[in-house]
């Protein structure tokens, strides 16, 4: 699923309230199971550090969809 956290409630929790280290975006991948699999802060970038939210989104996921 995908969550909007547009009153910064889960962040607040998953950051135990301290916003300091908050970036725009942030997203959180999660694996079958629900646990973290990996967080990026700000927008994905590649290897060569260049912003690639698509390929590095679809890395994750095709590397969780691998495992199952």
């Amino acid at each position: 699923p995908i969550v909007h956290d547009g009153k910064f409630e889960l962040i607040r929790t998953y950051f135990k309230k301290n916003l300091n280290s908050v970036a725009v975006p942030m997203t959180y991948v999660f694996d079958q199971q629900g646990r973290l699999y990996r967080s990026h802060r700000g927008v994905p970038m590649d290897k060569k550090r260049r912003p690639d939210p698509r390929g590095v989104l679809g890395e994750d996921i095709e590397l969780l969809l691998a495992r199952s």
